[in-house]
């Protein structure tokens, strides 16, 4: 295969590295190029491939060791770096560091990428991707990831912020910000860890296949959760909250329900079966206005009101249930060498076992 370019004699000095303009020697159709047109600017010809098929338009430059296989870059500058890319198009983007891009149906528009792998079918605008490793099928807009790993799965981020995260697995999200662990708008996040001293959830949730490691989680708008491994010291659920199948290690509190009328229908429910179950041995349990349905395990201080539990749960009682009904093959353990209160209860079915423990 004959050469597709040459080095011209025009030369330009840039951050020290000496620069030659190409020209094409055959037309390239895909890029709107003629045999004779004026591309941009490369250290040698190692920076553009002769057996690829990429281009580089006469306003971006590629320097040092960076290598473009395919794709057009166009008002792009690859900065020194052991940078390979291998796109469709690059558009008005910046790529330093040791940085890998691989596949061609993937567009950058408007983006910095530094020291980062990015392998895919994907998108990208206005966002900054810095240390990081995406492989995945992936739309990015509005975003700045830093040292960020998101593998197999689809991945749908916008007007975000990712620092020091980890997405393995099946993974969509689509968020407005995340920093720190924040999340403030409507996300759903499928088998995701996240780890962090500090989380907040300020908007719709639905959370899947998730372990939540953090210092103390509150949730002040509606929230689902299924199948879901707390470790927080704290767990606040304001609004709507429905839990299927969790396991949590919660020392301070837990603490969900929300206050309405005795008329309302219920918001809140935990559901716990053999294929989803809950487990949460917690300080103090502060739920209201809540259905308990299934077979959840519930042990610690807890504080229950104006709620129904129903199914076979395990209740380990130290605290005080009031203004709720008990049915079905429910199990309640009653410590009384502890303070336990029961007021307002009914107990229905016949199949109720309080058993009172010394």
């Amino acid at each position: 295969m004959g050469k597709r370019y040459e080095l011209t004699t025009l030369e330009a000095n840039i951050e020290g590295h000496v620069l030659y303009r190409i020209k094409a020697l055959v037309d390239m159709p895909d890029y709107k190029v003629k045999a004779g047109d004026l591309g941009g600017w490369i250290s040698g010809e190692h920076n553009l491939l002769q057996d690829g098929s990429g281009w580089i338009d006469s306003k971006s430059m590629v320097i040092g060791e960076a290598v473009v296989e395919h794709g057009w870059l166009k008002n792009t500058a690859v900065l020194p770096g052991k940078t390979r890319i291998s796109c469709h198009v690059m558009n008005t983007c910046t790529v330093k560091g040791d940085t890998s891009i691989h596949y061609a149906s993937t567009n950058f528009t408007h983006s910095f990428i530094k020291n980062s792998s990015i392998t895919g079918i994907g998108k990208m605008e206005y966002s900054q991707i810095m240390d990081s490793i995406i492989d995945c099928n992936f739309l990015i807009q509005k975003s700045q990831l830093n040292d960020v790993i998101v593998r197999e799965g689809e991945l749908e981020i916008q007007d975000s912020t990712l620092t020091s995260s980890r997405f393995v697995g099946d993974s969509l999200i689509k968020v407005s910000k995340v920093n720190l662990m924040e999340v403030l708008n409507k996300t759903k996040l499928v088998g995701v860890t996240f780890s962090s001293e500090r989380y907040g959830i300020y908007d719709e949730v639905d959370w899947v296949s998730v372990d939540l490691h953090v210092k103390s989680s509150k949730f002040i708008k509606p929230l689902t959760m299924k199948q879901v491994t707390l470790k927080t010291s704290v767990f606040n659920g304001y609004e709507t909250t429905e839990i299927h199948g969790f396991k949590g290690e919660i020392p301070e509190g837990f603490y969900i329900g929300s206050v309405k009328t005795a008329d309302e229908d219920y918001e809140t429910s935990l559901n716990g079966y053999r294929d989803t179950a809950i487990e949460a041995d917690v300080r103090n349990l502060i739920v209201s206005n809540l259905q308990i349905l299934g077979s959840p395990i519930l042990k610690g201080s807890l504080h229950i009101q104006n709620s129904t539990i129903t199914g076979r749960p395990l209740i380990e009682l130290d605290g005080r249930i009031q203004n709720s009904t008990i049915q079905d093959l429910a199990v309640l353990q009653v410590d009384l060498s502890k303070t336990v209160s029961l007021k307002n209860i009914i107990l229905s079915e016949d199949q109720v076992y309080v058993d009172e423990k010394d």
